[in-house]
């Protein structure tokens, strides 16, 4: 039922998630008219709409996952000890600014270097090293990844269409077989 994704650029910390009902606008960062398609139940399988999550930033801002409504969003979870999950972080800095009226993306650490649960000032060293031009969130319980990843298949990937429907999550062993799959929702 968790996804780490936020608005704006920064390292946030989960330990203040603040999850309400998908149905909710209690606090703004609803979705704009027509944009959640009525019927999908909310949920984290294939075909669910993404449930309403906020998050707090360093600054205590409350930000709605669903102010992203109307754009493809790309939500990656990994650690920084996963070899894959740095390989790929270049190519979504570049895929960002190729496509940021388009897409948007998010990164999702869980664990650090050292097997440690990442912390936010881990996930501002991994945006510095990669020049991130995205938000890196932590996920430091693993209780988010767990959901999308339990067999620990790193880096795991969640692309969510403009109607903030959960259309695939994927173990993807290489950003070559990623782009295809972004582009195809980004052309719809």
């Amino acid at each position: 039922m968790l996804v780490a994704a936020v608005l704006v650029a920064g390292c946030f910390d989960l330990s203040e998630l603040d999850v309400v009902s998908i149905a909710s606008t209690e606090g703004g960062g609803a979705a704009p008219a027509g944009c959640i398609p009525e019927g999908v139940a909310p949920g984290v399988l294939e075909g669910d709409v993404m449930a309403e999550q906020k998050f707090k930033n360093r600054d205590g801002e409350r930000i709605s996952l669903r102010e992203n409504c109307g754009r493809v969003t790309l939500l990656g979870f990994g650690a920084g000890w996963c070899i894959g999950c740095r390989e790929e972080m270049p190519h979504f800095v570049k895929w960002q600014q190729e496509l940021s009226e388009d897409l948007a993306i998010y990164y999702v650490l869980w664990q650090d270097n050292a097997n440690q649960p990442a912390s936010t000032s881990f996930a501002g060293e991994w945006a510095d090293e990669y020049s991130a031009n995205f938000p890196i969130v932590v996920d430091p319980t693993g209780r988010i990844r767990q959901l999308y990843a339990p067999e620990l298949d790193l880096p795991t990937t969640i692309l969510i269409d403009r109607h903030m429907v959960i259309r695939k999550i994927r173990f993807y062993a290489t950003v070559d077989a990623l782009r295809p799959a972004v582009d195809e929702l980004l052309a719809e």
